[in-house]
Order: structure tokens, then sequence, then C-alpha cells
């Protein structure tokens, strides 16, 4: 196959390819890149790729994807010949799963089985046990797609969900076991996904636009742009607040604000996103605090899609605990999968302990690997063709060849040993496992 270098990372181009061709795969992040084994440059910005792609344990792919040519079977929900919900349409997961999917407004995306007429909603069901998280990775950017989680059949009363308005990152974690029922639903635009169904652990915090988040209900931080509110507080109605169903409680232009929320008209706007009872409908059946933060949410949601507000936030209610201050850490998604943010709560590692890196040898010069690396190292590399460094022995020298030839190398041993022990919480670059762990690079 070919693939063109999309101005994208190369780890969300892939994933857009393969979910949206239908083959089938779909990529499990070791926190970077793959091998470029098999690999020959075909023109500009084109490249042959030949291997092997194996799946890991506990993975699956959704049932009705765009590629025309793929397997199809309707995970929808509804029956579109009656209109009525069909239990038999929802896709059953296991309870540890990581699965690929593809969702998509009517007239959105690539072409393909779904183009035309859309596919909103990919529905799933699974036996969950109280601690476990659900997570929601969108490969597109500027794409939003959101996360409802229901029980015990009922559809109109979603008992927790993940609005974030950027789309990309959505999380639940589960205060009870049970059965539940798992929506996938684009708001805008297309995107392939990853779902991810993993155990419980002590600890977690929620760090996408979760319904599980501890913030207050009711309350929403806006800070504005340049172009928003200036003068005094009676300048918000300008800025159309007070149609938002805000009020004004604390804080001055030129800073971020505080408002409270109106309870009709934040009602109102929470109804149409998340369609859960028809406008003319009885009042929602939910727990009081529940659906107040499910309005608060939806408000947010609508704000961050203002020109002029720079940003809004729920007003989270914020606890000390360990997390690293590098500036990449947040992008590092594959981190909570394996708990890695709870096991930095025990210990950070142990200087005594030294990894041997078997890989393409590493770039010295890399700032998060500065004071990481052993004194020693070696380059067992010396077939001419293949050593690239002008050294055909054996040698002391694992330095990545790359650095003197670019264009062959992607620097895979470099981004081992940074996943392994970069420099952590130095408030730059990405972080490591092990925060005082050190690597020995050897070249092979």
């Amino acid at each position: 196959m070919q693939i063109s270098l999309f101005p994208r990372s190369w780890k969300t181009a892939l994933t857009r390819l393969i979910l949206l061709g239908g083959t089938g795969f779909f990529l499990l992040a070791c926190g970077g890149s793959g091998g470029s084994s098999g690999t020959a440059a075909t023109g500009e910005g084109l490249f042959t790729v030949s291997g092997e792609i194996t799946f890991a344990a506990n993975t699956a792919i959704d049932s009705d994807v765009n590629d025309p040519e793929a397997p199809y079977a309707a995970n929808d929900l509804f029956d579109p010949a009656n209109g009525l919900i069909d239990l038999d349409l929802v896709q059953r997961v296991s309870s540890l799963v990581t699965l690929g999917g593809y969702v998509n407004l009517p007239g959105e995306g690539a072409p393909g089985r779904s183009f035309a007429d859309g596919d909103i909603s990919d529905f799933f069901v699974a036996d969950l046990t109280a601690g476990q998280t659900i997570t929601l990775n969108a490969a597109e950017s500027g794409t939003n797609i959101d996360l409802y989680l229901f029980i015990d059949q009922d559809f109109d009363r979603p008992v927790a969900s993940s609005t974030n308005a950027n789309g990309e990152k959505e999380l639940i974690r589960l205060d009870s076991s049970g059965t539940y029922f798992i929506e996938v639903r684009a708001v805008s635009g297309a995107s392939a996904y990853t779902l991810n169904l993993t155990a419980a652990a002590d600890g977690l915090q929620a760090d996408a636009f979760a319904i599980a988040n501890d913030f207050v209900p009711g309350e929403v931080i806006v800070a504005f742009n340049d172009g928003g509110v200036r003068g005094n507080s009676a300048g918000l109605v300008s800025a159309g607040m007070t149609p938002m169903g805000l009020t004004h409680k604390a804080g001055e232009p030129g800073r971020a604000m505080l408002f409270g929320l109106t309870g009709a008209t934040s009602n109102m706007q929470a109804r149409p996103r998340l369609s859960l009872t028809p406008e003319s409908g009885p009042p929602l059946a939910l727990d009081p605090e529940l659906r107040r933060k499910l309005q608060t949410l939806t408000v947010i949601s609508e704000l961050r899609n203002r020109a002029d507000v720079a940003y809004a936030e729920p007003n989270y209610i914020r606890r000390i605990q360990r997390t690293p201050s590098d500036a990449l850490f947040q992008r590092q998604w594959h981190y909570p999968l394996i708990n890695l943010p709870q096991a930095w709560d025990t210990t950070t590692g142990n200087p005594g302990v030294i990894v041997a890196v078997i890989d393409t040898g590493v770039l010295f010069e890399h700032p998060d690997l500065s004071g990481r690396l052993t004194a020693t190292g070696y380059d067992f590399v010396s077939d001419p063709e293949s050593a690239l460094d002008g050294d055909l022995t054996i040698d002391p020298d694992p330095s990545d060849a790359g650095a003197q030839n670019p264009g062959t190398s992607i620097f895979h041993g470099s981004h081992v040993a940074g996943t392994i022990a970069a420099q952590t919480d130095n408030g730059t670059g990405v972080a490591g496992a092990g925060w005082s762990t050190r690597i020995m690079p050897v070249r092979a």
C-alpha cells in the first residue's frame, strides 16, 4: 500500500488510514513510532510499506466502519425500518478491550459506506465493574465526538457523559458495577476513534471533559479574547452571556470571570445536545446534581465554540496530587492506561536500575536524555550498508546514525529510551516511566 505523508502526526494519519480503509487494523501505541524495516521511497511524499501487523489481546473493531468492502453489522441501537430500539443491533464487547471505530455526520468525512447518511452513533454493551475507566480518543483534531453511558436500557437518561468540546479525548470512570451501554456520538465532522475499557485503578482522576470530574455544578469560568468583553460588568450583556443563561458572579473584564447558570436557559441548551427528551417532553428524571452537571458541561461546550471566548472551564475542585510538569505529558495518553500516575505515587524509580535499550542507538544531545545515559554503551552494527556512521567496526559509540544521515532513521532508540527514562517533572518535553532510571544504549 502507499501512504501519503499528511501534515499531521504519523500516528494519527495511519490510524485514520487504517480505520477508514476498513482493513480491520488499528494502532495500539507503544507511545510512539513503529519500525522502518521494509520501506522504500517511491516518490516525493509517498512510501511503500511492507511488513506484518499483529493483534494484541483484547482488541476489537467497530462493526460498521466507513469502508464499503469491510464486513458490516449495524450497531446504531435503532432499527431504521421502524424507528424502534433493537438491542440486537448493539455490539457486545469484552470488559477489557481496545476498540477502533469511526463515526461521522451526513456528508462529512471520507467517501464510503456512511458518507451520505452518516454514522452518527455507535453503541456497545459490556459487563463492567466499579472503578473501571472508559476512554475515547479521536484521531481527527477539530472533530467533536462525545461519550455517553447508559444502564438498565434507559437511553433517555445517561448515567455519565464526557462531552469535551475539543473532542480529542473523553473519559468516564464507573462508580458501580453493571451491564452498561456505551454510545460514541459524532457532534461535528467525522473521525476514527479508539475506545478503551480498562481495569479499575485507585486514585485515577478523569482528566477529560467528563461528568465524573469533581467540579461545582452550575458554575463556569470564562475568559474572553481581545475582541470580547471590555468595560464594566454591564458589558457582559453585549457579549451574549445573559442569552446563554449566565449571570456574572465574580471577576473583572481582562481576566477570567466566574458565571452562574440560570436553570431555564441552561436546561433548554442541554436537551438538544444530549437528545435526552423531546423539547415538549416531561422534566428529566435525573439526580439533581447529575442533571446540573450535564447542563453545566453543555453550556461550556457551547461557550467554547464562540469566537469571543478564549477558554471556558468548569469550576473544578482541585486537590493536591502528583503529576509531572513536563509540557507534553498530557499527550502521553497511554500512560494512564497502564496506571503509571498511580505507580508514581509509590515510587518514581531508582538510579541503581539500568535498562539496556537494544535499538537504533540514541541522540546523545537530546535534552530529555541528558544525564539519563550510562557512560558505557556499544554499537554492534558493522555492515557498511547498515552502519552509515563511517565506522565499519564494532565500537563503543551507540550514536544513532540518522543524525549524520537525515532521512535514514526514525530515531526509534531515542523514543524508547525516552519512554523508559526521559528527564521527568522538569517542565519540558515528555515524561519517562522511571524518573530516576538510567539507560545503557546499545545500537544493533
